[in-house]
């Protein structure tokens, strides 16, 4: 009895445009064109957590021209605004980005981690938003794995990793240059 030879998946991948080749300006296109996408949908959310109040730290009183501005929300609204956040899928996307993004993915892709990096500092700063960083507990879906906090940390250590590769790199290039000099 002859064993008939499945169709589909022969060969590596899986892909519906078979004889076709994979155009690389295309797909770097439509990269760009994402990224851009997701820079103004962030610049949104940065723009609402930028309307909760700052962290309440004593400070003299404000120049002249503040003190007239009043809260843009209240602090039950401040309330909603954080619990959009802990419902959205901002969280998990920020988490993501963070856990996945080398420093060279990071510099490939400069634009999208600079707003997402901006609207981090923005948590930190906003006295009612500062929590989004820690753990943010088990009934938010999907389950968090690792708090914003801690990738934070992680992505500045592997940063002084490159730095000081980078600095030792140029130590070692100037001490061959000095050398040669001599």
């Amino acid at each position: 009895m002859k064993k008939k030879k499945k169709k589909g998946f022969g060969g590596i991948g899986y892909t519906s445009n078979n004889g076709k080749t994979w155009d690389v300006n295309a797909y770097l296109k439509n990269k760009k064109a994402k990224n851009e996408q997701q820079i103004k949908l962030i610049g949104v959310l940065q723009m609402l957590a930028d309307s909760c109040s700052d962290t309440a730290l004593p400070s003299p009183s404000p120049p002249d021209h503040l003190a007239a501005t009043k809260r843009l929300l209240t602090e039950g609204d401040e309330l909603m605004v954080k619990k959009l956040f802990l419902e959205s899928a901002l969280l998990p996307i920020l988490e993501a980005a963070l856990r996945s993004g080398s420093i060279l993915e990071m510099a490939k892709e400069f634009d999208l981690y600079s707003v997402l990096i901006d609207l981090v500092g923005t948590f930190a700063k906003k006295k009612m938003l500062i929590a989004l960083l820690s753990d943010i507990g088990p009934e938010y879906v999907p389950r968090q794995k690792d708090s914003l906090f801690k990738l934070l940390k992680k992505t500045a250590e592997m940063s002084r990793v490159f730095q000081d590769c980078l600095y030792l790199s140029n130590e070692t290039s100037d001490t061959r240059l000095e050398e040669s000099q001599d």
